[in-house]
């Protein structure tokens, strides 16, 4: 089986950091395996680390986190991020920040989607990190998952990989728009009213469904006033586009009816897009 090169001192000194909020410190022996661990090839390991997610989560986190440290073939070691992020022991997030900076972009995709799980604060600013990853992928799932699991602390790391991608966009191809999308998406779930007011500037830079996705994420908010939402509704009426006019008629057919009083928001978008 091959190996990824981690040294076993280095191992154990992520795993003793990861010891922290509530977890248990592991023993001296932390990267030793069960015997049936120990000799199992890759199917049978790939089969105990998923029986191990079903488990004891701590025993569980134990072993197959050792497993990653240790090092294994690439699918094991997918199995095995999967498991951690089903486990949700914050002991894991060491392992699991350490799999964010893998060469492999795979490996790195499966460590966002564990960190976007247990999303402690150092799996959070990792996370950040990886907005700066070379795969447009990576980079796209990194600011989904801060969509999911951040707050309004990451917004700004958010707004420099925007106006950065935007930038490239003018030159670049490829997957440029998915990262953009998951970029005002999660800006649209997690910035405050500056923010929003900031996006509404972005409307005809990005384009409008990766926009739409963003602007439905803020008329479903229930933390962001009415009148926010009402110029968000304003700024896609004055956009004058078949785009628009689409978008602000399902918005506001898909709302409850018989509010008393009426929805004011629902009313705007309705007056919106008859007006266009």
């Amino acid at each position: 089986m091959r190996r990824c090169s981690v040294g076993a001192g280095w191992a154990l000194a992520l795993l003793l950091q990861g010891a922290g909020a509530g977890a248990q410190t592991p023993a001296q022996g932390a990267l030793s395996l069960p015997e049936a661990w120990e000799n199992a090839d890759g199917d049978e390991l790939d089969e105990l680390i998923q029986r191990a997610a079903l488990g004891n989560p701590q025993a569980g986190t134990r072993n197959v986190s050792a497993v990653l440290l240790r090092g294994t073939s690439p699918r094991v070691a997918a199995t095995a991020l999967d498991a951690l992020a089903a486990m949700g022991r914050p002991e894991a997030a060491p392992v699991i920040e350490r799999f964010l900076e893998h060469h492999r972009p795979s490996l790195r995709m499966h460590a966002i989607d564990a960190a976007g799980v247990l999303h402690t604060p150092s799996l959070v600013r990792a996370l950040e990190a990886r907005l700066g990853d070379p795969e447009p992928a990576v980079r796209a799932r990194a600011a989904w998952r801060l969509g999911e699991v951040g707050s309004r602390a990451n917004t700004p790391r958010l707004w420099l990989a925007l106006d950065r991608d935007l930038t490239a966009s003018a030159t670049a191809r490829g997957n440029v728009t998915t990262f953009m999308h998951a970029l005002v998406v999660s800006l649209a779930r997690l910035g405050n009213t500056e923010d929003l007011d900031r996006l509404l500037a972005y409307l005809r830079r990005v384009p409008f469904p990766a926009m739409a996705d963003a602007f439905r994420a803020v008329l479903d908010r229930r933390d962001v006033q009415d009148p926010v939402k009402i110029r968000v509704v304003q700024a896609l009426g004055n956009l004058g586009t078949r785009e628009a006019r689409e978008f602000l008629s399902a918005w506001a057919g898909a709302q409850p009816a018989g509010r008393a009083p009426p929805n004011p928001v629902v009313a705007a978008a309705r007056t919106a897009a008859g007006r266009i």
